[in-house]
């Protein structure tokens, strides 16, 4: 299993509870899509980072069943009926940044959006 983390944060003019629900928005339809080798995601809100410019924002975990899944994740994250809550979701970020990580547990304990 490996995950992909996405740390992002909205513009300064952005409300946040808006923010918050267009993330979800784009995650619960990412998952109605079910694309091939996704298993979940979940959002957490997190403290400044040095690499959201000393800011805090949210970090995205997408949960996959190998490397070959990043390719139909990126898919679906932009077509179909999951592109429209992924553009809102986009214009509303001000930066964000992604990474691919190895998971040490077998199995995840709990998903919001699965």
């Amino acid at each position: 299993m490996l995950a992909y983390l996405f740390w992002h944060r909205p513009f300064g003019r952005v409300d946040r509870k808006l923010y918050e629900e267009a993330l979800l928005r784009f995650q619960s339809d990412l998952a109605a899509a079910n694309p091939a080798g996704f298993i979940g995601a979940s959002s957490f809100q997190i403290e400044p980072v040095r690499w959201l410019d000393d800011l805090p924002g949210y970090e995205d975990w997408y949960l996959l069943e190998g490397s070959w899944a990043i390719d139909s994740l990126n898919a679906f994250a932009i077509a179909g009926h999951v592109q429209a809550p992924h553009d809102d979701i986009a214009a509303l970020m001000e930066q964000g940044h992604g990474g691919l990580y190895a998971t040490s547990r077998a199995k995840p304990r709990h998903l919001s959006n699965r």
